[in-house]
């Protein structure tokens, strides 16, 4: 009789632990896993520049706004979609307006904000675009406003015009530094910057 108990025991034991075991796997998830995952197939950014940054910028310290255009080809790149907005927590898209920069933290640069949206720029030999893996190579220019910089490494102010246009066309890098922020966006007198591809010849003009 004592066998029999002993064996019952350890069958209910099996069926019990087996049972949790099949709890376990099916049904529990950390908090905020499944997104958070999901990002980080096609938001690189968020995740890795808002955690490598954190002593570098503070949430909070600054408030700006800056026109931002890409165009490849002959046509501007759609930064209107979803996987678009939000990169980072210091510097993003406005609400799903893909030419409108909106920055939280001093300090913040245009290479830090082309990080965070997965832009590569390469010009080692030509200027070559890499947009979420995507590459387009050409004669370029790349512009803030209007001067020769060497580096993107320049901290987003209010006001910044920001274009990057492949194949060089003067007249569209014209058209978008004619353009200005909304009234909305636009308390304070932005600075000018710009640089052309070291392609071009040394008279050439934006």
């Amino acid at each position: 009789m004592k066998s029999s108990y002993l064996t019952l025991g350890i069958v209910a034991l099996s069926v019990l632990t087996g049972a949790g075991l099949s709890v376990v796997d099916d049904s529990v998830t950390l908090p905020g896993f499944e997104k958070n995952h999901s990002q980080d197939e096609h938001d690189h950014g968020s995740h890795t520049h808002g955690d490598s940054s954190a002593t570098n910028y503070t949430l909070g310290s600054d408030h700006a706004h800056a026109l931002f255009y890409v165009n490849l080809n002959g046509s501007e790149y759609d930064f209107s979609r979803e996987k678009f907005q939000l990169r980072s927590s210091y510097v993003h898209l406005e609400n799903f307006k893909p030419h409108i920069v909106h920055k939280h933290a001093e300090n913040v640069t245009w290479s830090f904000f082309l990080e965070t949206m997965n832009i590569e720029l390469d010009r080692s030999n030509k200027t070559c675009v890499a947009i979420e893996g995507n590459r387009t190579c050409g004669t370029a220019s790349v512009v803030l406003n209007g001067e020769k910089p060497d580096t993107l490494d320049r901290k987003i102010r209010q006001g910044d015009n920001f274009a990057m246009v492949i194949p060089r066309s003067n007249q569209t890098i014209q058209d978008y530094m004619d353009n200005e922020l909304p009234e909305d966006y636009k308390p304070d007198t932005g600075r000018s910057i710009a640089f052309e591809n070291m392609v071009l010849s040394p008279d050439s003009r934006i």
